[in-house]
């Protein structure tokens, strides 16, 4: 897990493991943060820590079976800018080393419910040849050889949707890809019958001062 972890990194690790028990990557997590009704919540104007997991999962739709999964350790924060506006930074590891840091441009409502947007235009490489892109799409679909679409992405960029409920914070995406080429990770130079579901999230809570 710690090798397929390191190489779905790499699918991103170009933009600019310590395991316990996350929680799966499935939208079910996201509706356990919500109550039967939506409460308000009070959100200090400083920044608010978090700690927890990246996990991603991808899905083999017609053999119903992952062909990857698993998680990292992350830490991020939450800095109100203005009205509804914030921005999420995410920061993803593997072990001590630092491989990700991502400023996603986020809104909340004030029930908590969460857009978070990867930023574009990125400068994003291809982790085997280098090869350059200005969205992270565009580099995932050259690094994975898989034509991608779905509700996880739009113009060129990822979002997230999630929920904040004040101590627990989950983000989740999800599109579907088919094989057009083979990639240059080494996992996708293969023939993969399609189509694949490609699942990515963040499990935060907010961590002890």
């Amino acid at each position: 897990m710690f090798y397929s972890f390191f190489i779905m990194i790499l699918l991103l690790g170009g933009c600019t493991i310590q395991e316990e028990d996350p929680a799966p990557v499935t939208d079910e997590a996201i509706l356990e943060l919500s109550d039967a009704q939506a409460k308000m919540i009070n959100l200090p104007d400083e920044i608010i820590y978090f700690e927890g997991f990246s996990l991603y999962k991808l899905y083999k739709v017609k053999d119903h079976e992952a062909l990857m999964e698993g998680a990292g350790n992350a830490t991020a924060s939450l800095e109100h800018m203005d009205g509804k506006n914030y921005i999420l930074r995410v920061q993803e590891y593997m072990g001590d080393v630092l491989l990700r840091d991502t400023p996603f441009i986020t809104t909340m409502t004030p029930s908590g419910e969460l857009e978070c947007i990867f930023p574009v235009p990125s400068e994003c490489r291809d982790p085997f040849d280098n090869t350059l892109f200005d969205n992270p799409v565009d580099q995932l679909e050259y690094t994975t050889g898989f034509k991608l679409r779905g509700p996880g992405i739009n113009k060129g960029t990822l979002i997230y949707k999630g929920k904040f409920d004040g101590e627990k914070l989950y983000v989740y995406t999800h599109f579907m890809g088919l094989q057009e080429e083979f990639g240059t990770v080494p996992i996708y130079q293969q023939v993969i019958e399609g189509p694949l579901q490609f699942e990515f999230a963040f499990d935060l809570t907010v961590a002890d001062n």
